[in-house]
Formats: structure tokens, C-alpha cells, sequence
């Protein structure tokens, strides 16, 4: 019955495919992958501080433009930061270039493009955007794909 449920849920894209179980493919499928950005790219429309920790290993690692590299809690709290000054996310598009697919474990370069309102000087509001292109490695876990790391390229 979960067999059947989970590929039901699978095909309607209800939810996304990221629980493993001896019915999993041997392999990521690249509409796993899709689907996993899909979860992250909601978790961030809604702020959705919970949800985007969820999705990220214990071991993560963010290796921004500049070179500096923070660690999941690192991550954590700058997006925090982040998201008090954020009032609303209005546009979030991921586009993905490649992917490298394996057993547990895959390897996707996307541009990410973000439009915000932002509280500016003053208490305006303003309006900023951002394009940015990164690696993204997903790894399967006991729960769902996770993101072990992003690289800013």
C-alpha cells in the first residue's frame, strides 16, 4: 500500500520523491533532483527558516563568491539575519544547467534568480534582485535529499 501511495504521490508531484526505502531506484532520477529544488525553492518563498534547515545536512557547507565558507549553523543564522530584513520574497526561479547523477548523491549547476522587497534606509521599502549561479550537491539521507553543500561559481 505505501509502495503504491508513495508512486502515486510521486506521479501527481503532490510531494516531492525524497524518501528512500528498498523500492527506490538505484539511482537519482532527475526528476528527484527537480523535485528536491522545488521543496527548497518553497521553503524560501514562505521564509521558512525551519523548512530550509531541514533540507540541509548536518555536514553542509556554503563556499560563497568571496571565498568564505560557512558551515550549516553559519548558514543558518546568516539567512536568519537575512530573512528579518526580507518582507517578502516575490520571485524565486531556479534553472538548472546540468546534472550529474549517482546512487546517493547529486551534482547540479543552477542560476538562481531572486526579486525581494527589502526593508530599506528609512523603513522604505525597496526592491532587490539577485542572479546568482552556483553547484549544488543533493545526497540521499534515511528522510529525503539533502543539500551537503553550494558552491558560488
Amino acid at each position: 500500500m505505501y509502495r503504491i501511495l508513495r508512486n502515486v504521490l510521486t506521479f501527481t508531484c503532490l510531494l516531492i520523491a525524497s524518501t528512500t526505502g528498498p523500492a527506490r531506484p538505484q539511482k537519482a532520477t532527475g526528476q528527484e533532483i527537480q523535485q528536491a529544488f522545488e521543496r527548497y525553492r518553497q521553503a524560501f518563498l514562505r521564509k521558512d527558516m525551519n523548512a530550509i534547515t531541514a533540507l540541509l545536512t548536518p555536514d553542509f557547507t556554503w563556499k560563497m563568491a568571496d571565498g568564505t565558507t560557512l558551515d550549516r549553523a553559519g548558514t543558518t543564522h546568516t539567512l536568519r539575519e537575512q530573512m528579518t530584513t526580507i518582507r517578502a520574497i516575490e520571485h524565486m526561479d531556479i534553472q538548472i544547467h546540468r546534472m550529474q547523477l549517482q546512487k546517493d548523491r547529486a551534482i547540479a549547476i543552477i542560476t538562481e534568480t531572486t526579486r525581494a522587497r527589502i526593508a530599506g534606509p528609512g523603513g522604505k521599502t525597496e526592491t532587490a534582485t539577485s542572479r546568482e549561479r552556483y553547484r549544488v550537491t543533493w545526497v540521499r539521507t534515511a528522510a529525503r535529499w539533502r543539500i551537503q553543500k553550494t558552491e558560488a561559481l
